[in-house]
């Protein structure tokens, strides 16, 4: 299955129907609040990669395949609106990842909140959320272990 990272990711490069279904663990692990209000099976989690998924379309206006090799890597782009998804996997070697946003459009600022395996989480599923502005001439670079993934959102400011 990869790292929760990882799911992320597939969420983006994998086309799929069941992209409205988010929770990626068992139902008893679900970090959504279970049960009703008050209840002895609440289980309420402090996940922040959960604003990604709540965010995430289940169709697209526009997709670019950014890099790939079969069985090894890929990092792709997909936009709904004026948002762009981006994600990117590693197979059974880590890699750096250097991820030109060229495809963004030029004279315009953006934020990317990027969701990626850290090992330093305090969170149940170890993802971290970090924040940085981009242009169209930002290139991403960021390290991924063996089977993780990162899942970035782009919004114009």
């Amino acid at each position: 299955m990869g790292s929760h990272g990882s799911q992320l990711a597939k969420s983006v490069l994998l086309c799929s129907p069941w992209q409205f279904l988010y929770w990626y663990d068992r139902p008893a692990g679900s970090p959504r609040q279970i049960g009703g209000a008050g209840s002895s099976e609440s289980v309420i989690g402090e996940e922040p990669e959960l604003e990604f998924f709540d965010a995430l379309p289940a169709t697209w206006d526009d997709t670019k395949v950014l890099e790939g090799k079969i069985g090894e890597y890929a990092t792709m782009a997909r936009r709904k609106g004026q948002e762009w998804f981006m994600a990117s996997l590693t197979g059974e070697q880590g890699r750096t990842l250097d991820i030109p946003l060229s495809f963004l459009e030029k004279g315009r600022q953006y934020t990317a909140v990027l969701y990626v395996d850290g090992a330093q989480v305090q969170t149940r599923t170890g993802v971290r959320r970090e924040e940085q502005r981009v242009v169209s001439s930002t290139v991403l670079r960021h390290a991924l272990g063996k089977n993780q993934g990162l899942a970035v959102v782009i919004r114009p400011r």
